[in-house]
């Protein structure tokens, strides 16, 4: 079995360093666990859209837990900040461009424009699509979200997702090591 990312990066993939191969290399459950700080946007708009995606609320030093399991489509991540768990499904669809991968939170599916640039792995929201009906450019997410490797070998993330017109919805930053079952 191949994973996503392996299969969206082709040749690049062998370039990303040891713990981020292994992060996206999801053949079988796997277990991260770390710390994370997580901001949320402040207005009204920020705040529901980011309930509705059931993002974490905001705190500092959250114990933060990714589990990863492979399906039939793809991977299942199911992140837990503290308390509160998100799910999302991570696929690549059969023709699609190189880098592409697609992530889907309940009824939303986007596409994801990964890239690798010598130290982080970028995630950029490339299209996005509710109930199959195209997400027009104008109002999608924009996803500033990278991923690299520490000096002690843990994989480190810094998410951030804000809607044009509403700004921040959520900002997630920490460090994950990978947890023997």
């Amino acid at each position: 079995m191949s994973s996503v990312f392996k299969d969206a990066l082709g040749g690049t993939f062998e370039q990303l360093p040891a713990g981020l191969q292994m992060l996206h290399t999801v053949n079988a459950r796997q277990v991260w666990r770390g710390t994370a700080r997580v901001q949320r946007g402040r207005n009204l708009i920020a705040k529901a859209v980011a309930t509705l995606f059931r993002f974490p609320p905001a705190g500092d030093t959250l114990p933060v837990q990714v589990l990863q399991l492979p399906t039939a489509s793809g991977e299942r991540w199911i992140r837990t900040f503290g308390t509160h768990r998100f799910v999302s499904n991570l696929s690549r669809l059969p023709n699609a461009p190189a880098g592409e991968i697609n992530e889907q939170f309940g009824l939303f599916r986007f596409k994801v424009g990964l890239h690798w640039d010598g130290t982080h792995l970028h995630y950029p929201v490339t299209g996005g699509q509710i109930f199959g009906i195209p997400i027009p450019h104008f109002v999608l997410p924009i996803s500033d979200t990278r991923e690299s490797e520490t000096t002690n070998g843990s994989t480190r993330f810094d998410v951030s997702i804000a809607l044009p017109l509403i700004g921040l919805l959520v900002r997630y930053q920490g460090n994950l090591q990978r947890m023997e079952d």
